[in-house]
């Protein structure tokens, strides 16, 4: 079977609402201010040597179970309610795919939309109890028949270590075309194949990962790997860590187990690396299925390019906090947020928050980082690098008011997120601005750039403002 070793990647785009980003150069400017007091970050390796939990023999060298074995089914009814009627015909096996060929049938008067995968559907596929991306968007006429197919992805199937595929969980979301309001959902629909006496192991993942034969097949750099259960709440459990480096993008891979009766999502969010907030949004949102295993990625490169990173001195990663939510099925709370932290031991925890001081006073501090252009290289757009430091007493929210960037005396579009910033902590500010907006004032270049003008809020809890920071910068 052929293998992509972009996997790793594809699975950070599918399972986290992150969107790539790649690498960029360029000259950056140093405005004409005041100079503010450095605090210079630890250097260290950017890529530290991998780690694993101890044990008598090194799991990596051990022979790799590699290619998904065939197996077939029997043709079966896998659900004949409301009208609707799923049944599973064939299971067949290409170069790059598992594919599973259904006949819908649709015995009423109603235009059906019939879906998998999305979020519209409390839970998914799944393949041995292990969840995977599989996504189906499929509109079936009133009265009419369709022949439709789902895809597995072989390297997703390889690397959560599943040799045979034993039994395959599906869930559909029926759906009127015409009134989104009327709707079923067929629940969790089990389909045995002809490997049904295979047994998954729990540590099969584990096992790929870490596994030599597999980092050079995929083409990737093992950095962390742990066994250590860092979350156990309401029956989800995450239970390994594995950070890995791959082309220029380092990803955190979560390997989360729901023991629960029910559906659960799990909602990460605000992403701390070394101590230093990155990115305030969600980070990513997936269902789990009750009594399956879901591998969850993090694009940590996606939400702090690698430019940017070097920029704020973040050059290994020592320390990656995140917040954890809980909801059921229906999207109700079952858990407040919690956070999450993964230690990678060796690597240092730090980052650099020297810079020029641009304003310090009411617990705030700013300091300007640099002007540079965006990571991507078909994006034109600029962006101005600050560094906030919350000093002051209480958590604060930072933000800005509406229209509140000029650049050479023009009011400019940008683009900000709200920040939550917690007593003693820092954040990074990436304001993006605009290039057509830019490009309408006459500037075409940073070089272009000799004046910048801003306006921030700052907040507490119940949305008092305590204070708007002025910042001027000269080129």
């Amino acid at each position: 079977m052929r293998h992509s070793k972009y996997l790793l990647i594809f699975l950070a785009l599918f399972l986290s609402l992150a969107i790539l980003a790649g690498c960029g150069n360029g000259p950056g400017k140093t405005p004409e201010t005041s100079p503010a007091t450095d605090k210079p970050a630890e250097s260290g390796s950017t890529e530290p040597a991998p780690q694993t939990e101890p044990s008598d023999h090194d799991p990596s060298d051990e022979p790799w179970a590699g290619d998904l074995q065939e197996s077939s089914i029997e043709e079966t009814v896998l659900f004949d309610e409301q009208g609707v009627k799923i049944t599973a015909l064939e299971l067949s096996f290409g170069s790059y795919a598992a594919e599973l060929k259904l006949e819908l049938e649709n015995k009423t008067d109603i235009d059906w939309n019939i879906s998998t995968g999305f979020l519209n559907y409390s839970g998914g596929t799944a393949v041995n109890g292990r969840m995977l991306d599989v996504y189906a968007n499929f509109d079936i006429m009133a009265g009419k028949k369709s022949i439709e197919s789902l895809r597995f992805s072989t390297d997703e199937l390889a690397l959560l270590g599943v040799t045979k595929m034993a039994e395959i969980e599906l869930g559909f979301y029926i759906r009127d075309k015409d009134d989104r309001d009327s709707f079923f959902i067929t629940g969790p629909l089990s389909l045995k194949t002809s490997a049904a006496d295979h047994v998954q192991t729990q540590d099969a993942f584990r096992k790929t990962i870490v596994n030599k034969a597999a980092q050079e097949l995929f083409e990737y750099k093992l950095i962390h790997f742990s066994e250590d259960e860092i979350f156990n709440e309401k029956g989800i459990h995450i239970l390994s860590q594995t950070l890995i480096h791959q082309d220029e993008d380092t990803l955190l891979l979560l390997e989360v187990e729901n023991s629960a009766d029910e559906h659960i999502y799990l909602a990460a969010r605000s992403l701390f690396l070394n101590g230093l907030l990155v990115d305030d949004s969600t980070l990513t949102g997936q269902f789990i299925n009750p009594g399956t295993r879901r591998l969850v990625a993090l694009d940590l490169t996606a939400r702090l390019s690698q430019d940017f990173a070097d920029l704020y001195g973040v050059k290994e990663i020592g320390e990656i906090l995140f917040s954890v939510t809980l909801e059921d099925g229906e999207h109700k709370d079952l858990l407040e947020p919690r956070e999450v932290k993964v230690t990678v031991p060796g690597a240092k925890a730090v980052y650099d928050g020297s810079g020029k001081e641009l304003f310090n006073q009411d617990g705030i501090r700013i300091i300007y980082k640099d002007l540079l252009p965006d990571p991507y290289d078909f994006i034109d757009d600029i962006h101005l690098l600050l560094l906030v430091e919350n000093t002051g007493s209480t958590d604060y929210i930072f933000t800005d008011p509406y229209d509140a960037l000029s650049v050479n005396d023009y009011m400019t579009d940008y683009y900000n997120m709200t920040l939550d910033i917690p007593k003693g902590g820092a954040a990074v500010i990436d304001i993006g601005i605009d290039y057509d907006s830019l490009e309408e004032n006459g500037i075409y270049e940073i070089s272009d750039i000799r004046l910048i003008e801003m306006v921030f809020k700052v907040m507490d809890n119940r949305y008092d403002v305590l204070s708007s920071p002025r910042i001027t910068l000269t080129y």
